[in-house]
């Protein structure tokens, strides 16, 4: 649940259009997020792990602590080693690609600030430490002893950050129109770093049909595994 009186017109537009929402007795908009981000999210990381070979420093999803609850921060956590590049991915999944941009800029506005999160509350946290894999490998004992990110990528020698934008969306379908889109979404240079951006289109003609099949899949998986123990 989150309230969204604070939030710019257009956005609040989007929110409504996109989710399902209460107004309650005083006029207070409500909207109700739902699980369709995550399916998004796994779809998301297993592109940057199958097609573009990138390493997965922790499962976004791993830190959840209830399976109802949102995942909050970077969507993803990668590293190239081929490009001693660090990873951090945003996806969106829209009912159209306006919608979607629109969102993801909002996101990537404060992108440094959330990056500053990530590295004090998963990359440099001695809690997770041996779950952050090759991370750890490489920037584990730098990690522990920087106070903030702008000095952990001093003392690491990191001279380039990655940001993979993974957008699902509807209705867009033809390449030409999806690039041109994409363009609109903001690159702005992180850190006064090498800034690449990666860009991932998925078109979704029906929404609502590929939640639905995604989730009744899950639901087999599980029941096999139920049976097979």
């Amino acid at each position: 649940m989150m309230t969204i009186e604070e939030l710019t017109e257009e956005i609040v537009d989007i929110l409504l259009n996109e989710y399902e929402h209460d107004r309650n007795e005083i006029g207070n908009i409500t909207i109700r997020l739902d699980k369709i981000g995550k399916i998004g999210e796994y779809i998301f990381s297993s592109i940057l792990w199958d097609y573009f070979d990138f390493d997965c420093i922790i499962p976004k999803l791993s830190l959840a602590t209830d399976y109802n609850m949102s995942i909050y921060g970077i969507d993803a956590l990668y590293f190239s080693s081929e490009k001693n590049m660090l990873l951090f991915g945003e996806s969106k999944l829209s009912k159209n690609m306006t919608n979607g941009i629109a969102l993801l800029n909002k996101s990537l506005k404060d992108y440094e600030e959330q990056i500053e999160s990530e590295f004090m509350l998963v990359l440099s946290n001695r809690i997770l430490r041996s779950n952050l894999n090759c991370f750890l490998e490489k920037y584990g004992d730098v990690a522990e002893l920087c106070i903030d990110f702008h000095e952990f990528v001093k003392e690491a020698d990191i001279e380039c950050i990655g940001v993979p934008v993974f957008l699902a969306h509807g209705k867009e379908t033809e390449c030409d129109d999806i690039m041109k889109m994409l363009d609109k979404v903001s690159m702005d240079k992180l850190f006064d770093m090498e800034t690449k951006y990666y860009f991932i289109s998925l078109p979704i003609i029906d929404k609502s049909k590929f939640v639905s099949i995604f989730t009744g899949m899950i639901r087999e998986r599980s029941e096999y595994y139920e049976r097979s123990r």
